[in-house]
């Protein structure tokens, strides 16, 4: 099958997304197209309606964020951040569809409008409160990633771990991946330290996520999946997003596709092409391959898997099959 007729077939999707933080904090409207990033400008959209057309995007989940700040509680920021999502969401329903399980979003998907799911990045964003998780999961977040780049009360973090000592999960953060577990929300363990990686492993079952990262080969920097982490969620069922971000390919901030395919074929041999997908960190006020500047261009990376010679089944996964089938064991 061709490129074009092949990532048109597919349900592409996207693991990892901050069209959130310009709706929430920058009062973005995403249903009309914005001007698109060169090189680096977060003032502008990788991630609108129009472009997620063009790019025929299928489905994404919309990460709820919550950067530091002293005078609201992160929790109370959170569900801000979702009250934002569900206003959109229903401003646009012939557009727009919030899902929280797989048949939900192939539904969606079926219907012409696309699928939305909520996922939340950070511990420190349930505030402290155990309780949260359970009310994450009822406003439908379908992960939960336990870490970001700070140590904060419920898991330790690996993007400064030279300055932080790695004290993994906190006793907070047990009950937080236990908790996750009753509640299906699947436990994302991008930007955990090493121990705490280890440890929320130890106290999961069935599939967990990697949401967005390079190959730490071809990239060591901590904040990257090593080759055993990787080998570790693929032997749980579980999933690797590829993140966009240029500076987890290479050395040097100005990468194209093609970084972004050699760490993404790395991934797949460590791994197998059944557990990549794509986790891009779009509007994570990220840095984008040259060629590949916002979600519209987003057939360019199914015509690079052709050109690598993967098989159709093998780029219909990492398109989008591999998540699907990780929720439709967690949310049928």
């Amino acid at each position: 099958m061709d490129a074009r007729t092949l990532h048109k077939e597919a349900f592409v999707f996207d693991l990892h997304s901050h069209a959130l933080l310009n709706m929430t904090y920058l009062r973005r409207d995403i249903s009309k197209r914005g001007k698109s990033p060169w090189v680096w400008n977060p003032l502008r959209n990788m991630i609108d309606l129009p472009k997620l057309a063009e790019g025929q995007v299928d489905g994404l989940v919309w990460t709820v964020y919550v950067p530091w700040n002293p005078l609201i509680p992160r929790d109370r920021a959170a569900l801000h951040c979702m009250d934002v999502f569900d206003a959109f969401i229903a401003r646009h329903p012939e557009r727009v569809a919030h899902v929280r399980t797989a048949s939900e979003a192939r539904q969606a998907a079926a219907s012409g409008r696309l699928a939305c799911f909520l996922g939340v990045e950070g511990g420190h964003s349930l505030g402290g409160k155990l309780a949260n998780v359970a009310e994450f999961a009822r406003r439908g977040a379908v992960y939960l990633t336990i870490a970001h780049f700070f140590p904060n009360g419920v898991a330790s973090s690996a993007d400064f771990g030279r300055v932080f000592q790695d004290q993994g999960l906190t006793p907070l953060g047990r009950e937080v991946v236990r908790e996750c577990q009753r509640h299906r929300v699947l436990v994302d363990l991008a930007h955990c330290s090493e121990r705490s990686f280890r440890e929320a492993m130890d106290l999961t079952e069935g599939p967990v996520l990697f949401s967005h990262t390079g190959a730490r080969a071809l990239q060591p920097i901590d904040r990257n999946i090593s080759d055993e982490q990787a080998r570790s969620i693929a032997r749980r069922g579980g999933v690797i997003g590829v993140i966009f971000f240029s500076a987890y390919h290479r050395r040097g901030i100005l990468g194209r596709l093609e970084d972004l395919l050699d760490n993404l074929c790395h991934l797949v041999r460590v791994a197998g092409a059944e557990h990549v997908c794509i986790g891009s960190d779009m509007d994570g006020w990220i840095w984008a391959p040259l060629d590949l500047p916002d979600v519209s261009h987003l057939p360019r990376l199914t015509e690079g898997l052709v050109r690598r010679g993967f098989s159709d089944a093998e780029i219909q996964g990492i398109l989008g099959g591999n998540f699907l089938r990780v929720l439709t064991l967690v949310r049928p």
